[in-house]
């Protein structure tokens, strides 16, 4: 009996449908991998590691975990016994989509989360009722990453903080730094300066004291 088809997610717009055989992506990896690929109808174009934008990663996300289940689901009704020797792990599942690493790091930091956000699925998937970027973001910018999507998260869907989205944070922060050193150099000038003064009186009173002392000897010699 031919295994079914795995229920992955539905593309957004201006993307690939994966039909295309895997034979026609050379170097796409293993023999082991390319099997699993084909027997569980993973879309061949999400195999690419890089990650083209936010949307491309989602919809590996949402392919990896669709494929896990179908394998498990085929798997337990004998369906892939004629065609592995073993049955496929997860991380063997995961690797044909990213880097184990780099998933757990980034893919499974944030998309669990993002689930529970309808606005944000909806922008990722790129559906015609989507929020604009501002809308969704509360800044607009050229392109969006993981970095971006985690603010976003810990900022419970309000939006990121455009203090730390601006272009020019980075030299701001840099400015900063140098006000704060200029600053306590100053302090540390004006210490010093009051030291100095502090040393001065005291020396003064000395003077001063060898002064009165000097004046009572000679009024000693005149009597």
């Amino acid at each position: 009996m031919t295994p079914g088809p795995a229920d992955t997610p539905p593309m957004t717009r201006n993307s690939t449908p994966g039909s295309v055989a895997v034979s026609q992506f050379s170097g796409l990896g293993s023999s082991y991998q390319n099997k699993i690929i084909t027997a569980l109808h993973i879309p061949v174009e999400l195999a690419d590691h890089k990650d083209i934008n936010l949307g491309f990663a989602w919809q590996k996300y949402k392919a990896c975990q669709a494929a896990i289940k179908a394998c498990n689901t085929l798997w337990n009704a004998g369906q892939l016994g004629g065609v592995f020797d073993r049955k496929p792990t997860q991380s063997d599942i995961i690797s044909i989509f990213k880097g184990k690493t780099q998933w757990h790091l980034t893919y499974m930091k944030v998309f669990p989360k993002v689930s529970n956000y309808s606005a944000m699925v909806s922008w990722l998937e790129d559906q015609d009722d989507k929020l604009s970027d501002v809308e969704i973001w509360g800044v607009a910018k050229p392109s969006y990453g993981f970095s971006d999507l985690m603010q976003w998260l810990d900022n419970k869907g309000e939006g990121l903080d455009v203090s730390e989205t601006e272009s020019d944070s980075g030299d701001r922060r840099k400015g900063k730094g140098k006000g704060k050193g200029k600053g306590k150099k100053m302090k540390q000038d004006k210490g010093k300066g009051k030291e100095k003064k502090t040393v001065g009186s005291k020396d003064q009173g000395k003077k001063k004291g060898k002064e009165g002392n000097g004046g009572k000897k000679k009024d000693k010699a005149i009597l």
